[in-house]
């Protein structure tokens, strides 16, 4: 579980942490899971 902000708003989200890359807040690589969750958090 995780939590970013964005805008003032705060979002939780559930990925695998060894994807987590927190000097960008985003997910690493190109999995499945990396590329929805990262895509969710720019539609955010």
């Amino acid at each position: 579980m995780g939590h970013t902000t964005l805008n003032n708003s705060m979002a939780q989200l559930s990925c695998n942490p060894k994807l987590w890359n927190p000097r960008s807040g985003r997910l690493e690589g190109k999995s499945k899971e990396a590329v929805e969750t990262n895509a969710k958090m720019t539609n955010f």
